[in-house]
């Protein structure tokens, strides 16, 4: 549960500043579409570069490696809520939006590729167990 207070604090910030920003700044529509885009492909972008960086530490434990996937994993989700939200408030607020619906429609496939990538994952590692036995 403690994941979800980050994700949910960085997206509320942001979707309250684009808020504020869409109602006092009416010009402000098309920087907050182009926003939901470029986080958009910051979701894809990000998460394989923290994986790829290098460390040049001593050996770390099992638990070490769950602390950089749970990192990499909340960084992945601050950056999808914070994109699904300001596309919903540029579908909300401006007639035409460029960016938005591919935006939603890219996060969304990085979502369900990443659970297709695990479950592939998951069934290669049972095979090699099964296989070691």
């Amino acid at each position: 549960m403690e994941v979800i207070k980050p994700i949910a604090m960085t997206a509320l910030i942001v979707t309250m500043i684009g808020l504020i920003c869409e109602i006092f700044l009416p010009a402000s529509g098309r920087t907050i579409d182009i926003g939901a885009g470029i986080l958009a492909i910051a979701t894809w972008i990000v998460p394989p570069l923290l994986m790829a960086r290098p460390r040049n530490r001593k050996p770390r434990s099992s638990l070490a490696g769950v602390g950089i996937f749970v990192g990499i994993f909340v960084v992945a989700a601050c950056l999808s809520a914070i994109g699904i939200s300001l596309a919903l408030l540029t579908l909300f607020f401006r007639p035409e939006a460029n960016w938005a619906w591919p935006a939603i429609w890219a996060i969304g496939a990085f979502w369900l590729f990443g659970c297709i990538l695990s479950y592939i994952a998951s069934r290669f590692a049972r095979k090699a167990e099964n296989t070691s036995k």
